[in-house]
């Protein structure tokens, strides 16, 4: 086959990087405290409960 070498670097580089991203995303993931997940949840809670309180009002106006 007669092709240049620089024409096998573009397929290896876009297959590479999408691998390299979910690993990134992973070690995000692992690195956040337990504290740090427990407060995110905790306000996901008081906000889905601000939520339905407001529904609530909403209903019996």
């Amino acid at each position: 086959m007669a092709t240049a070498p620089g024409a096998h670097v573009p397929p290896c580089t876009t297959v590479g990087r999408p691998k390299i991203l979910p690993l990134a995303v992973e070690t995000q993931v692992i690195t956040r405290s337990p504290a740090e997940i427990k407060g995110t949840f905790v306000w996901c809670l008081r906000r889905e409960e601000r939520a339905r309180v407001s529904l609530t009002l909403a209903e019996c106006f």
